[in-house]
């Protein structure tokens, strides 16, 4: 049976303040996998910092992307999915460019997906010991607010639906009609959607997080859209399962 390969995707916007640290934890950790780093069309110097990295620690197992315009979080998620897919791997591992989510849980996640054989495996941060410490109040119980009627509209047994900690099962997402999801943030919850639609299983990890305070963050607003949306895309699957 073939070795599975792994491509570790970072979503970059704005990131050149936090990114070196999540490549040099990449550098540290003790498995085989390469790195895709999709830069959206960042004005602050991202893509520089990557290439310096690159070529300060001698990394071979980089690819680099930037899109020649701003195409949403999700039109990069598309872009790395598809990048996958074409090259030929099978599994991809979602790791913010801010430093958020943690590196070392990467190969916990590995392991669990590869035992479960799920379409896609969250880390969920609302059950860890110490997320009330860390994760500001307001995020939190937005989240979990957010969370709790997500698993009563879509019956998924999972303690986070908003955490972009993520593996997907890249085999399975070639059955996933992926210009469907949004090229905003919303393709958080759409993607999650899409594999209920193709009978996919997705499971979860509990993970820590953490808030640097120099990492880049959405503005308020459209964090305030996107929960709007998570209401109403709840609502509208209850009631017509779509």
């Amino acid at each position: 049976m073939a070795k599975e390969r792994y491509l570790v995707f970072i979503p970059a916007f704005h990131a050149a303040k936090t990114i070196a640290r999540v490549m040099l934890k990449l550098k540290n950790l003790n498995f085989d996998f390469d790195v895709l780093v999709v830069d959206n069309h960042s004005n602050d110097g991202t893509l520089d910092v990557v290439k310096n990295n690159i070529a300060r620690y001698n990394l071979k197992n980089y690819h680099l992307i930037r899109n020649i315009k701003n195409l949403g979080y999700g039109g990069s998620q598309k872009v790395a999915i598809w990048f996958g897919i074409y090259n030929g791997y099978d599994k991809l591992v979602i790791i913010h460019a801010d430093d958020q989510y943690p590196v070392e849980a990467i190969p916990e996640i590995i392991s669990h997906n590869a035992k479960t054989k799920a379409a896609l495996t969250i880390g969920t941060r609302l059950k860890h010991k110490n997320v009330k410490k860390v994760m500001p109040k307001w995020r939190y119980f937005g989240n979990y607010a957010l969370s709790s009627m997500n698993r009563w509209a879509y019956g998924l047994n999972l303690d986070e639906f908003n955490s972009e900690f993520r593996i997907y099962n890249l085999e399975f997402m070639k059955k996933v009609d992926l210009d469907r999801f949004s090229s905003i943030s919303h393709y958080t919850i759409e993607s999650i959607i899409g594999i209920i639609a193709k009978k996919g299983v997705i499971d979860q990890i509990v993970i820590s997080c953490a808030y640097p305070d120099d990492a880049h963050h959405p503005p308020f607003f459209e964090l305030v859209a996107y929960g709007f949306y998570n209401v109403y895309r709840a609502l509208k699957y209850k009631v017509f399962h779509t």
